[in-house]
């Protein structure tokens, strides 16, 4: 199994400068509780709702500052 396998496009996607208020309205609209963070078109975070349960914030805090680091894996990969 390679991560082409497993990959959809997500509908929610977060910038570096996304707010948390605006996502996790859309994590809500789409029940999607994990949400990659981009910049440059590169996935630099990952987003999840345990991130969201590990501390009270704002819903003016930027996503960035939630985030989980992302995990590289190539295209051709197999973790399976």
């Amino acid at each position: 199994m390679t991560l082409t396998d497993l990959a959809i496009e997500p509908k929610v996607v977060a910038t570096i400068n996304s707010k948390l208020g605006e996502i996790l309205n859309k994590m809500k609209e789409e029940n999607q509780w994990v949400v990659p963070v981009i910049k440059d078109k590169k996935l630099i975070a990952m987003l999840t709702d345990k991130d969201l349960l590990k501390r009270r914030v704002s819903l003016e805090t930027r996503v960035l500052s939630l985030a989980s680091p992302t995990v590289s894996l190539a295209e051709n990969d197999d973790f399976g």
